[in-house]
C-alpha cells in the first residue's frame, strides 16, 4: 500500500525531530583552530567540537589566514547553519502540515494554505530521500 502524503510528512516531521533532539544542542558554529576548521556544539553551556575538518595549510600567520581563505568550508559552514534548532522548527512545520493535510482527507485544495502543504510533501520526501537509497 502507497503511503499517503500527510503520513509521508508526519513520518520526516517525526524523523527529523527525533535526530535532532539527539545531537548537540543549539547554537552551532564553525570556528577556526589552527589547521582545523571545526564545527562546534552546546554541550553543558559550553561550545566544544563536534566535528573538525583538517586542512593542509600554514601554522604560522599571516600565511595561515590567507590559506584559510581559500579554503572550502561550505560543507561545515551548512552543516553550523542547519542546526537542530532550525530541524526542530521545520519538524514543527511538517507535523502541521500533515495534521492539517490528513484532516482534510489528504485534499490540499481545502487546507487553509495547499502551496505550504505542498512544500511540506516536498521537503518530507527530499529529506526521507536517504532511507530510501539505505
Amino acid at each position: 500500500m502507497t503511503e499517503t502524503h500527510s503520513a509521508t510528512i508526519l513520518r520526516a516531521a517525526d524523523l527529523m525531530q527525533r535526530r535532532a533532539l539527539a545531537a548537540t544542542a543549539s547554537p552551532w558554529q564553525a570556528t577556526w583552530r589552527g589547521q582545523e576548521y571545526q564545527l562546534d556544539g552546546n554541550t553543558e553551556n559550553d561550545l566544544s567540537p563536534i566535528a573538525e575538518w583538517t586542512y593542509a595549510i600554514a601554522t604560522t600567520e599571516p600565511k595561515a589566514t590567507e590559506q584559510r581563505a581559500e579554503c572550502d568550508t561550505a560543507n561545515a559552514d551548512y552543516i553550523a547553519g542547519m542546526q537542530p534548532s532550525v530541524a526542530l522548527a521545520i519538524a514543527k512545520f511538517l507535523e502541521s502540515s500533515g495534521k492539517q493535510l490528513a484532516n482534510a482527507g489528504e485534499r490540499y485544495g481545502t487546507c487553509d494554505e495547499p502551496a505550504a502543504i505542498e512544500s511540506a510533501h516536498e521537503i518530507a520526501v527530499a529529506y526521507l530521500a536517504e532511507e530510501a537509497t539505505s
